[in-house]
């Protein structure tokens, strides 16, 4: 994948203080820089008629095939609120270290921004991108990056989802 940093399965592995402080460093120097691309995904109509219902907002544009497909949109497309479900997939999926140990993890801190320039269409290929943004370290036992999370798909010139996602890193004992 391009631009991807290189964690081994030895570093990730031992989770340790010095590991993760190392990983972070190699990332805190891609600032600015498409640290990966995500293998291709498919969201067929099924998922998304779970996730509908799940949030409790059946709508003919995400789940009426038929109704959609008569519409201007053409077809079903994928819940705004879904891509953003997918940026940790799209996250792992790069490789990006997401820690659970007993030394430190990782949670989700937020979202700064969020656009959905373009539909996200059922049934088509689509692929997840990672830009680093930047690394700040709040304290000893804090750590913030923020990254740019894009949704590109297959035929579509704009991207489906552009946001800038926040984690954090949490140290125990510091």
């Amino acid at each position: 994948m391009q631009g991807r940093v290189e964690t081994s399965e030895k570093e990730l592995g031992r989770m340790d203080r010095q590991t993760i402080d190392a990983a972070i460093e190699k990332y805190e120097k891609l600032s600015g820089e498409l640290i990966g691309t995500s293998k291709s995904f498919i969201i067929d109509q099924r998922t998304n008629d779970i996730f509908g219902a799940l949030i409790e907002n059946l709508d003919p544009m995400h789940n009426d095939v038929d109704w959609a497909k008569a519409s201007p949109i053409g077809g079903t497309i994928v819940y705004g609120y879904f891509q953003v479900c997918l940026i940790s997939m799209i996250w792992k999926n790069i490789g990006m270290p997401i820690y659970s140990s007993d030394v430190a993890y990782t949670l989700n801190y937020g979202l700064n921004k969020v656009r959905f320039p373009s539909y996200l269409r059922v049934g088509i290929p689509a692929q997840g991108k990672v830009k680093m943004l930047g690394v700040e370290r709040k304290n000893e036992g804090q750590i913030i990056w923020r990254f740019e999370v894009s949704i590109e798909q297959e035929g579509n010139p704009k991207p489906t989802m552009v946001a800038e996602a926040v984690f954090t890193i949490l140290f125990y004992n510091t």
